[in-house]
């Protein structure tokens, strides 16, 4: 897939066990355009309870800030999301050059 491609990257239900792996939001962050949004919506349990994730996801989000390829613009829990679980919603507006 050729870099700076879209201006909008969705993934709901991807992030969750042995599923994708956190690195993969690096690629989202490649293939899309600069000012285009990167949405990624999880179940909040997945936060503590899949051990890719456990203090490693949203490490590695933070990272991917302090680098200057994204910001952050979103980070918000929906109760009840599916009418089985809570999720956590990520927008983020792609910054890099």
């Amino acid at each position: 897939m050729l870099p700076d491609t879209y201006d909008v990257v969705v993934t709901t239900g991807s992030l969750a066990e042995n599923h994708m792996p956190v690195q993969s939001i690096d690629e989202f962050i490649r293939i899309t355009k600069p000012g285009g949004l990167v949405i990624i919506v999880t179940d909040v349990k997945y936060l503590t309870t899949v051990e890719a994730y456990k203090d490693k996801l949203e490490p590695h989000m933070e990272r991917l800030e302090q680098q200057g390829l994204w910001h952050k613009e979103v980070r918000t829990v929906v109760p009840n999301y599916d009418n089985t679980c809570d999720a956590v919603v990520y927008i983020y507006r792609i910054v890099r050059n």
